[in-house]
């Protein structure tokens, strides 16, 4: 979710900020840039979207798209 953010807030210096988070959690960072990307956020805040709603989405796209490739690779073992 907070990478998310950081691409919406564009701040000058977004690849340095996120370039620390990819190295502890890429998949996570790429997560963050889909959703900021879809406007997930703005769209869940017009339909009112429960925040438990929201971080249950993503924890659920995380475990889908993600934790396939984390469980199968030795290169982000912070990355839960």
């Amino acid at each position: 979710m907070q990478s998310s953010y950081e691409y919406k807030r564009k701040h000058h210096r977004l690849e340095e900020i996120l370039d620390t988070w990819r190295a502890y959690c890429k998949e996570g960072v790429a997560l963050g840039k889909k959703l900021y990307e879809e406007n997930y956020f703005n769209i869940a805040i017009q339909i009112d979207k429960d925040i438990s709603s929201i971080y249950d989405d993503i924890i659920n796209r995380y475990n889908l798209e993600y934790k396939k490739l984390y469980n199968n690779s030795s290169s982000n073992k912070g990355c839960p």
